[in-house]
């Protein structure tokens, strides 16, 4: 096709890799390893690293006369490279406006890999402003996962936390907390934000509470019950992690191993991060509350059955959930 039809949204124009021709960005790099013995590194090797899986080419062929509803899927983990020339064109149609919602999740994730390179070694500010739009309209589970995992290392590792708030204050809708709720909780305590009810039910895994029932067939009830527990346990309704934790007992912690980034080109895919929730004080406190919310929800409803009551059982698609930001221990509210 030519450069004329090269047409891709405003705010993805200087974030698309390109390995050659005017626009070029990108040149692949050898990855460095270390050969050690008994601790010390004796040598060095280059091992040739993976291609960037989005980059692109002026010679590669682009069909726009596809046939979309009949076109095959792109494949699991895709390539710009491996696409066929119909391929292609769909993606180009999909980047002239990525934000509506509707496109096939393999483009979207080819996209995302060259958005997380971004995060890393190029326009981070422009690339999290992307991310953080694609997470509104693309509830896809996985894509939930991976791109708050990439986001909040990537934004820790610049020590970016005005970034961080962005990213805690864009989470609204339910789906948006499909990733580890260990570093959620990190992102609260970095930013002074507190554990509102709605996030203890959500780490209830994490402190081993196993009694999961009543969560799952009566999530309003169970919350609403968990902020009255915490009313006549501690005289509260949210918990601040600093009251049980400094950052001087980060080396304490256990670590937890997180799948940070899906570009296959990227080095440390996962990492090792502090395991916050099995701090024991803190742990034991949080199970503590959903013990007794547990038994409490219990004889509520034993009560009810008994009067005659009919118990429905709540099936919620999308639940409200404080937003974090309106916690936000702030003078000025920046959402």
């Amino acid at each position: 096709m030519s450069r004329l039809e090269y047409v891709a949204h405003e705010d993805l124009k200087k974030l698309l890799w390109w390995n050659d021709g005017p626009e070029k960005n990108y040149s692949k790099k050898c990855r460095q390893e270390a050969i050690c013995q008994d601790g010390v590194v004796v040598a060095w090797i280059s091992q040739p690293g993976n291609d960037e899986p989005s980059v692109m080419s002026v010679n590669d062929a682009v069909s726009f006369e596809s046939d979309e509803p009949n076109m095959k899927e792109p494949p699991y983990y895709p390539k710009y490279s491996d696409l066929t020339a119909k391929q292609r064109g769909a993606y180009w149609a999909f980047l002239q406006n990525p934000y509506e919602g509707d496109a096939r999740i393999g483009y979207v994730f080819l996209l995302y890999y060259g958005l997380e390179r971004h995060l890393v070694e190029g326009d981070l500010e422009a690339a999290v402003k992307v991310i953080l739009t694609l997470r509104k309209v693309y509830d896809n589970s996985s894509f939930q996962l991976y791109s708050a995992h990439a986001l909040v290392i990537s934004i820790l590792s610049h020590q970016r936390l005005d970034l961080l708030q962005q990213f805690m204050c864009s989470i609204e809708k339910d789906y948006e907390y499909q990733f580890s709720c260990n570093l959620y909780a990190i992102c609260k305590f970095l930013l002074g934000l507190p554990l509102v009810p709605a996030d203890l039910v959500r780490m209830a895994k994490d402190v081993d509470f196993r009694k999961l029932n009543y969560i799952k067939n009566y999530p309003t009830e169970f919350i609403s019950t968990l902020e009255n527990q915490m009313k006549v346990l501690y005289g509260i309704t949210s918990l601040f992690i600093s009251d049980f934790f400094t950052s001087n007992q980060w080396g304490d912690l256990q670590k937890q191993s997180i799948a940070v980034y899906a570009n296959v080109s990227l080095n440390s895919r996962w990492i090792d991060i502090p395991f916050l929730l099995s701090y024991k004080p803190l742990k034991d406190v949080i199970r503590e509350i959903l013990e007794k919310t547990h038994e409490e929800l219990k004889i509520e409803l034993r009560k009810r059955r008994q009067a005659g009551e009919i118990v429905a059982v709540e099936i919620e698609k999308k639940r409200e959930f404080l937003n974090p930001c309106s916690l936000m221990r702030v003078r000025k509210n920046n959402c």
